[in-house]
Order: structure tokens, then sequence, then C-alpha cells
């Protein structure tokens, strides 16, 4: 079975452009506009990983990481963003994301990431 990502960014132009790239790549891709619907559907059937866009309407990128995190600190979590900022990713990083990446990204960059998160968390898993 291909692993689940769950791709949330309020732009729902990126969601899909995201989800398209990572599909490619054999992923069962689900893109999200709005962080409480993706959250409830990860409470519901949780994902293998979640890429996540920083700035959104409440609850922001952050919140979703934290929320993600609380579920099971297993399951990774990527933020990108296209205001980034030196605090924004120390604390990204310090409550657990698994990377912090700027828009725009090369989309190859993108896959080694997911595929990196995915294969640490198996690893972590097997532990």
């Amino acid at each position: 079975m291909n692993p689940r990502l769950l791709i949330l960014d309020d732009e729902p132009r990126m969601a899909e452009i995201v989800g398209m790239v990572l599909r490619r790549d054999g992923f069962e891709v689900e893109t999200f506009t709005n962080s409480s619907e993706a959250l409830a559907r990860h409470e519901q059937d949780p994902f293998d990983l979640v890429l996540t866009d920083l700035r959104m309407p409440a609850p922001d990128g952050l919140a979703v990481l934290r929320a993600v995190r609380a579920l099971d600190t297993a399951t990774p979590v990527i933020l990108f963003t296209a205001h980034a900022t030196i605090a924004n990713a120390i604390e990204a990083l310090r409550d657990g994301a698994f990377d912090y990446i700027q828009k725009p990204f090369d989309n190859e960059a993108l896959r080694a990431c997911v595929r990196r998160a995915l294969a640490l968390s198996r690893l972590s898993r097997e532990n």
C-alpha cells in the first residue's frame, strides 16, 4: 500500500500542484484548503505524512503541526511557506516539524524531503 499524504494549503491551486507532484511518485494524496477539515479527516483516518502551509486562516500551520503531533508523534509534518522567517523555522522545528520548506520550492527537493520523512517514520515505528 502506498503512503497516504495530507496536503493542506489555503490556496486551492497550490494544494493541487503539490498533490500532483507527489502523486507522480505513487503516493496517495488528499488535498485540503481548510485546516479544520484536514485535521478532522486526519483524526478520523490518520495519514502517513502531513504537508501544510504555514500561513493560513486559523488554525494556521503551526497549530496543525501541534494537533498532528498530539495525535501521534511519529507522523511527520512538513511545513512550507512563502513567508519564511528564522523565528518561524525555529518554532516549527522545536514543535516537531520534520522540515520547513520555503516557497517556491524545487519539486525534486520536495519529493526527496517527503521520501526522507517517510523513511525515518517507518524506522521509528519499527523500533
